[in-house]
């Protein structure tokens, strides 16, 4: 594998979100960080066994983007559903609430979602000062997690369709590779979810994962949305990915960070 950078952050935007002046976001690579071997760089992710003090210092880098200081950034205990939380207020506890979205309207506070494959989905309603961010893996997906972020989102007075959604870096549908039981599981909920699969022979289909997240979206009637085109299992330099750590026999791997802020004056 390529040297991967240590001194610089390079997270990638798109353009929908840096159209609105309030909001600041980023969905950043793995490069930029002090983590070493398979965790290298910008490794943000607790819950995998890199040092503690690493992952601190990858964490305060990426909050130095936001301007801000590293305890301004609140992450939750990712559990591959539905369920969405309201942020109040900045919460660093070892203790983080089992979700897998987040919505909050309260200036500065840094919302932020891990993953290495799973969709990372950042959103903003500009003219209600809301936001939100959710982790969609294919069972939080299929379970609703992106439609009930849009809808936490309006409970607390945003309009759907002034939400500016953007799909973050995640596994291309070329590497999603998945045996019939898992397309059973979408097909038994909906048959017209047959169009997000693309047969690889008589056992084995082709996921389209992001594709499943964007068509959410949009029946969602949201404003728009907006995409960061990559696949985390080919980008190795870039980005990180748990089913290349399965093809590659290592023993772990880092988790890359995607977070959005409403700006505040500090």
């Amino acid at each position: 594998m390529k040297t991967l950078l240590t001194h610089n952050l390079t997270p990638l935007t798109v353009s929908a979100l840096n159209e609105i002046p309030q909001i600041k976001h980023a969905f950043f690579t793995r490069q930029g960080g002090i983590s070493p071997g398979i965790y290298a760089s910008l490794n943000c992710g607790f819950s995998s066994a890199d040092k503690l003090e690493n992952i601190r210092e990858n964490r305060r880098r990426a909050m130095g983007f936001f301007g801000k200081k590293g305890n301004a950034l609140v992450t939750i205990n990712q559990v591959h559903g539905s369920r969405v939380i309201n942020i109040k207020e900045i919460r660093n506890g070892k203790q983080q609430p089992k979700a897998d979205g987040m919505v909050t309207q309260k200036k500065g506070i840094v919302l932020g979602i891990l993953t290495a494959d799973c969709v990372p989905v950042l959103f903003a309603e500009p003219s209600s000062g809301i936001i939100g961010a959710c982790h969609a893996g294919w069972r939080g997906a299929l379970s609703g997690i992106i439609p009930k972020t849009v809808n936490a989102m309006e409970s607390m007075g945003a309009m759907r369709r002034r939400i500016i959604a953007a799909i973050g870096p995640c596994i291309g549908q070329r590497s999603y590779e998945v045996g019939s039981d898992f397309k059973d599981k979408f097909l038994a909920k909906d048959k017209d979810y047959e169009k997000f699969f693309q047969s690889v022979g008589s056992t084995l289909e082709h996921f389209n994962l992001p594709g499943f997240v964007e068509w959410q979206l949009q029946v969602s009637e949201v404003n728009k949305h907006d995409r960061i085109k990559s696949d985390n299992f080919l980008d190795e330099n870039i980005l990180y990915s748990y089913r290349r750590m399965i093809k590659n026999d290592q023993s772990d791997y880092g988790r890359g960070l995607s977070a959005i802020m409403i700006k505040d004056e500090t």
